[in-house]
């Protein structure tokens, strides 16, 4: 019995830091970097990743940079035209 608490405290405390390494690897600097570029730059570098076979996620976050900054501002015609480019690209992926 004791060994089973023992096991079992191991195991969680071992989930605990599996979550936060987890965590830690997905931090929100690789999101900030790109945020204060303008959207034909993250188009077009996510065009770029699109094209490279291991680099799928960096046009993700390309593509959801420029649909959250742009989900409540399509007020104009070439603002509409990005963000329906970023979702439709984001749909590919």
């Amino acid at each position: 019995m004791r060994y089973n608490q023992f096991f079992l405290s191991l195991l969680l405390s071992l989930l605990a830091v599996c979550v936060r390494g987890a965590n830690l690897m997905h931090t929100p600097e690789f999101y900030s970097r790109w945020e204060g570029l303008d959207n034909e730059r993250l188009m077009s570098m996510g065009r770029l990743f699109l094209g490279e076979r291991f680099n799928s996620d960096s046009a993700l976050v390309c593509y959801t940079i420029v649909v959250n900054r742009l989900q409540n501002d399509v007020d104009d015609a070439v603002k509409a035209d990005v963000y329906i480019r970023a979702l439709n690209n984001l749909g590919y992926l």
